[in-house]
């Protein structure tokens, strides 16, 4: 409810009436919107007719339909919704982000026979995670897979450093060690996390880029 109180302070301010004329004019209702509660309020006056939605996450959308009273109440409201969105999408953690990784197999298993090669085993290490925000995350990691003829399958449980979170990372592999993985949810910071990522091992070690997007 503080959005309202600042937008009929506003209101009050531009249009010169009087608070009880504004609540008159003024009908406040809170339907669902996209699955998430907001706050319309529709300016019902002749000469003005204003609509202001506010989510939960305080994003803005404005909606404004006026005569040329209202301009500067406009030119307000704009600024104040490019800054509740960039807010809202730093809040949301949706996130760019490059990394790069280096570990060793461990437990491995071996059969090869000529033109046949096949190895089992969990590849260990820690993966340096920067987001476009300039976030670092550092994860250790375990990544049961299977390699056959080269190409390669499996998960990786990336555990956040100094934590009990983690995500989980389901990867493939050609056999040029292009690599692609899924983000598959997570718990704690992770938890409902998705997310595509792209990279390049080589030798145990490997950098790559993709989205890491949690709620």
């Amino acid at each position: 409810m503080a959005a309202s109180v600042l937008f009929l302070k506003m209101l009050q301010r531009y249009t010169h009436l009087r608070e009880e004329e504004l609540a008159t004019k003024l009908q406040l209702v809170s339907p669902p919107y996209l699955g998430l509660p907001k706050l319309e309020m529709r300016f019902l006056s002749m000469n003005y007719s204003l609509i202001l939605v506010c989510n939960c996450k305080c994003y803005l959308e404005i909606k404004i339909i006026q005569r040329e009273t209202m301009n500067k109440i406009i030119s307000v409201l704009t600024m104040l919704t490019i800054s509740a969105f960039i807010s809202s999408a730093a809040i949301s953690g949706h996130h760019k982000a490059t990394f790069q990784y280096g570990g060793d197999w461990v437990d491995t298993t071996v059969v090869a026979n000529g033109d046949y090669f096949i190895i089992v085993g969990a590849f260990v290490g820690t993966n340096e995670m920067i987001t476009e925000a300039g976030e670092v995350i550092i994860t250790n990691f375990t990544c049961p897979g299977i390699f056959l003829n080269g190409v390669g399958n499996g998960a990786c449980k990336m555990k956040l450093a100094g934590s009990e979170d983690f995500y989980i990372l389901d990867w493939a592999c050609d056999i040029e060690s292009n690599c692609k993985g899924n983000v598959i949810n997570g718990t704690g910071r992770f938890e409902g996390a998705t997310g595509e990522m792209n990279w390049v091992h080589n030798g145990g070690f490997g950098k790559g880029s993709g989205t890491l997007i949690t709620k």
